[in-house]
């Protein structure tokens, strides 16, 4: 059946969007859980079966925590989000980064933060923990 376009504009809260264009739009919220954020992943990544070949296994599940974990225990002026996430993976997969190195260590010393945290004073505060 056809109908009208459908459009998604997504904004991830970073400006307000004019009253008279959201009085025409359906807004929804998306909040990112690990669950979402793994399909994200799956999706990118994932071979035909599921799995993610291009990943050291447990890396992905181990990005997706430590970004959450930045998410909520740090203010940062701008928020790692899916986009980060992907492009993250793909340097850390490139550096053959495991995920042990993920783990229990300070969110300024992760391997290759800069994908994830793009503002200069955003990284300086992590890195000041």
């Amino acid at each position: 059946v056809a109908g009208p376009p459908l459009v998604v504009v997504t904004s991830n809260a970073e400006r307000r969007l004019p009253d008279a264009f959201l009085r025409r739009c359906i807004v929804h919220h998306i909040e990112l859980t690990p669950a979402l954020l793994m399909d994200a992943v799956r999706a990118h990544f994932g071979g035909a079966d599921g799995t993610l070949p291009d990943l050291a296994p447990g890396l992905a599940e181990a990005a997706v925590d430590r970004l959450l974990a930045i998410r909520e225990e740090t203010r940062l002026s701008r928020f790692p989000a899916t986009a980060e996430l992907l492009a993250w993976l793909v340097i850390l997969a490139g550096l053959g980064v495991e995920a042990e190195a993920l783990r229990d260590v300070a969110p300024g010393n992760l391997p290759a933060v800069g994908a994830l945290v793009k503002d200069h004073e955003d990284l300086d505060l992590l890195r000041r923990g």
